[in-house]
């Protein structure tokens, strides 16, 4: 789904997050919502007179966000890397340097696939199926570093295990790998260990 250059376009009165969040709820898992929004974060004064010079004009405003207001129009639905960056950064060229940061957020959204949760039965007694096993191992990855959600998925080269962070700001945001065992060695120490 595309949101391009639209939510600046909706009052927060007008709860931008909950028509994200419905949005959202309406698209099957797995499925991507691509965002941009006009920012004041790089020419705030320019950015400011251009959105006044603009409402003076026009019946629909627009509503310059900063970075942290455009995250929060995500909710709690998992943001792709690099995170809300703007848009000549969000997939800059390995050839080209991107310049200076323009006036447009960008952010990409990809919603979770559900993860199959095993009975508690089987799993106290080391007994269930290879499906339930599995997913009691990405239970305990999960308690080991909550600061990420945990999940297997099929991608079109196999099967991959992704741990995506919970906070924009936390490092590593995404980490992609083949194991869970690889998965949680570049994850590092758990939080715990650290602190």
């Amino acid at each position: 789904m595309l949101l391009l250059a639209l939510l600046h376009f909706v009052a927060d009165d007008e709860d931008p997050a909950g028509i994200v969040a419905k949005l959202a709820a309406a698209l099957a898992p797995g499925s991507l919502i691509a965002i941009s929004h006009l920012t004041g974060d790089f020419a705030p004064e320019e950015i400011a007179a251009g959105a006044a010079a603009y409402n003076a004009r026009v019946p629909v405003h627009v509503h310059p966000r900063s970075r942290d207001q455009v995250a929060a129009l995500c909710g709690a639905l998992p943001v792709e890397y690099p995170g809300v960056v703007p848009v000549n950064y969000w997939m800059p060229s390995l050839r080209d340097t991107p310049g200076p940061a323009v006036d447009l957020h960008a952010a990409v959204i990809r919603l979770p696939h559900p993860v199959s949760r095993p009975g508690a039965a089987g799993l106290a007694h080391g007994v269930g199926t290879g499906e339930e096993q599995e997913a009691a191992e990405l239970d305990r990855a999960a308690a080991r570093f909550p600061d990420h959600e945990i999940t297997r998925e099929h991608t079109g080269a196999g099967r991959a295990y992704v741990a995506r962070a919970r906070d924009l700001a936390t490092s590593p945001y995404l980490v992609m790998t083949s194991s869970l065992e690889q998965l949680c060695t570049r994850l590092g120490p758990p939080r715990s260990t650290l602190e």
